[in-house]
């Protein structure tokens, strides 16, 4: 890389964001954050010539009660670095756009990689790490899942996490800077006078230590295609790390007008971020009632709870892209409401229909209609009346 490096400051947190050189537009700048599910509130933590950080604030009591992992997204500028810390948060990282180079500490060892968009790359908690914009003349932009291992014990920040820096001088100070000179004189074996001008740097031993590679999700062929669209989940069994933090991602692409099968995930909340297009998201109470059908866009944030039925559609007028993180690195195993995969007709026989109040024949003949299993086209009715 050539140039200066502009440092900014990760200050962990969770946002929306569009996905071109334009710039990431967070919809609901400013609003009460009231509607449940979508997450909608949002403002710039910090803005620096290098890059920006918005940070969402969940306001809906709902989303703060089923909210175990945050959602966060970040903007570096050509030739920048986001300067190394650590943090209390197992981080996994989505590249988005451009390209980076990620180094991080593992047993030990200094250990870099280099990142292109689709790659996915888990750092633990506590694991000191830098991360360096090092495409040319491009943004970096980088989708990422939070989930906290520990609250610090002193902790005064608005973040739902916290940042500790190696690197840094007046803002933000480096945790360096907190220790008395005596102490880091000794423990530098320097001159009082080296050791506030020099930073510690230390090299592994011994064997070479393997660490894990990115895993590419757009690499990879989908779990599920058909003509109205295709699924991909990354999961422990794919990519083992995320074994650790207990989370898996997943990527959905949905042509014009088609929807994702009405379905509950048994396994796992799901945070969805729409990364490309326009459509609709339903999700539905426990009781029965309709929870919220919402209008999402390009940079929309939505979370879904455990065991909450709910569906997506994109817009008629072009396809709609989501990426997302469910709470368990399992495989999610969905349960479907509708379609030729649905739970229905596996359950079909008097009991259900019992259940309806309908006669077991005029059930089958309802939950037969539907040919297309998982990802269905757009209703016929619809077609018509545009």
């Amino acid at each position: 890389m050539t140039g200066r490096l502009h440092a900014i400051v990760f200050f962990l947190l969770i946002a929306a964001a569009t996905a071109d050189r334009r710039g990431w537009e967070v919809s609901g700048e400013g609003g009460d954050g009231r509607t449940p599910f979508k997450l909608e509130k949002s403002e710039i933590v910090v803005k620096t010539e290098g890059g920006e950080i918005r940070v969402f604030a969940a306001g809906h009591p709902l989303v703060r009660r089923w909210i175990p992992m945050h959602i966060g997204f970040i903007t570096m500028e050509p030739e920048t670095l986001l300067i190394p810390h650590y943090i209390d948060a197992n981080l996994i990282i989505f590249l988005r756009r451009g390209e980076g180079k990620i180094g991080w500490i593992h047993k030990d060892n200094l250990v870099e990689r280099r990142l292109k968009p689709g790659d996915v790359l888990r750092i633990p908690a506590g694991s000191a790490f830098y991360l360096v914009n090092t495409g040319k003349g491009q943004q970096l932009q980088i989708i990422c899942s939070f989930d906290r291992v520990e609250a610090a014990a002193i902790d005064d920040s608005v973040s739902p996490y916290q940042s500790f820096f190696i690197g840094g001088g007046e803002y933000p100070r480096s945790v360096l800077a907190g220790f008395d000179i005596s102490t880091l004189t000794s423990a530098f074996n320097v001159s009082g006078a080296a050791a506030e001008e020099n930073k510690a740097q230390r090299r592994g031993g011994g064997e070479a230590v393997k660490a894990p590679d990115a895993y590419n999700i757009y690499d990879r062929d989908p779990d599920f295609r058909n003509k109205f669209g295709w699924s991909v989940e990354l999961n422990e069994h794919d990519y083992a790390p995320l074994k650790e933090s207990d989370i898996s991602v997943f990527f959905v692409n949905l042509t014009a007008g088609s929807m994702v099968a009405p379905h509950v995930n048994p396994r796992a909340t799901e945070y969805g971020i729409v990364i490309a297009g326009a459509g609709t998201v339903e999700v539905v109470y426990p009781n029965g009632t309709q929870a919220v059908k919402a209008a999402v866009k390009e940079g929309d944030v939505f979370c879904v709870p455990r065991f909450f039925p709910f569906c997506q559609t994109a817009a008629r007028e072009g396809p709609m892209e989501i990426l997302g993180f469910t709470t368990s690195s399992r495989r999610n195993r969905p349960q479907f409401l509708a379609g030729a995969s649905s739970i229905l007709r596996a359950m079909m026989g008097p009991e259900l229909a019992a259940g309806f109040g309908l006669p077991e024949e005029k059930l089958r003949r309802l939950a037969t209609a539907q040919n297309e299993s998982v990802i269905l086209p757009s209703s016929p009715e619809t077609e018509e009346r545009e």
